[in-house]
């Protein structure tokens, strides 16, 4: 039998043994065109209007729903508001990268270096 011990906070007291199922999946992606006509200036209007956009959804949230409600899209906005990763990203896509592609490469970065944080 193949045992995997966790750590982390425990909502309770307990020792708990059982199968176990990972839901997680990779993120599936289109194919990404190498022919790409995106460009910075794309990547940057596309950064400006979620940000709108998630702004809209947080305010129209909070005044429809509790305050709680809302905190997934400050998530979000505070990730497209982080100069380090939005600038890495507008860094590979001045190295000549492909949007898509850098886009992809720097979530992936973070999501490893997330994925390693102990809780």
């Amino acid at each position: 039998m193949h045992q995997n011990v966790l750590t982390g906070k425990p909502a309770s007291d307990g020792v708990a043994m059982g199968a176990a199922l990972v839901t997680f999946a990779p993120i599936p992606r289109e194919e990404e065109d190498s022919a790409s006509t995106y460009a910075l200036a794309d990547f940057q209007r596309a950064v400006k209007e979620t940000r709108d956009q998630l702004s809209q959804f947080q305010q129209s949230m909070q005044e429809r729903m509790a305050e709680a409600a809302s905190r997934i899209f400050a998530v979000h906005l505070a990730i497209l508001e982080d100069a380090q990763f939005v600038g890495r990203i507008q860094e590979e896509i001045e190295a000549g990268v492909p949007v898509q592609k850098a886009i992809h490469a720097v979530t992936d970065a973070c999501i490893d270096v997330l994925s390693r944080v102990e809780m």
